[in-house]
């Protein structure tokens, strides 16, 4: 069987509902670890309900969000992204800057999601992959896991030893916050 589509709503605290779906995509299971995962096409981190705006980074949600969806995967599992969306742009420039994609705000929040390590698909294979999208995958063992996140540590800590290049401006200032929260996040990980 093929990939089930989905979207999703959010219900605010006056029992709004989003006036489109904050997020639509795609997910499969299967029997191997890499046959389960979930696809965001499209990901709208600032929902509307009745023309108020909800920001799911600036309320947290996001952060209670990404740990359910990594949940559901089982380890050996990914999560991906798009970043091609207007409210991905912080991400986008980040990951076209070069920065580690753990120091961008979608990859703290595949971090927060369980995923150990990370592929940026900046150009999708053949065109049909969708948007350029950041793919996080959930360590298959608990060996994998510390490889990764030693893999993941060492990646942080050299791309942080060399000050915010003052060109990349505010995105180099952000990265270098979100790859220290990004460090912390690791170092608590078991």
């Amino acid at each position: 069987m093929g990939a089930s589509y989905f979207q999703l709503y959010l219900i605010d605290a006056s029992s709004r509902l989003s006036e489109r779906p904050f997020a639509q995509g795609l997910c499969n299971s299967g029997r191997y670890p890499a046959f389960n995962w979930i696809e965001f096409v499209q990901y709208d981190a600032r929902p509307a309900f009745g023309g108020d705006v909800l920001d799911l980074d600036a309320t947290g949600i996001d952060r209670q969000l990404f740990p359910a969806l990594g949940d559901l995967l089982p380890p050996g599992g990914h999560l991906m992204v798009e970043y091609e969306s207007p409210t991905q742009k912080e991400s986008e420039r980040i990951l076209t800057l070069g920065y580690p994609p753990a120091a961008s705000p979608l990859g703290i929040l595949l971090l927060a999601a369980g995923c150990r390590s990370f592929r940026d698909w900046y150009i999708p294979e053949g065109g049909r992959e969708g948007p350029r999208k950041l793919q996080g995958f959930k360590p298959l063992n608990e060996d994998q896991a510390r490889q990764r996140v030693k893999a993941l540590t060492d990646e942080l800590r050299q791309a942080l030893s060399r000050p915010p290049r003052a060109e990349h401006g505010q995105w180099a200032l952000l990265a270098h916050r979100l790859g220290r929260e990004a460090l912390q996040a690791l170092a608590a990980s078991p």
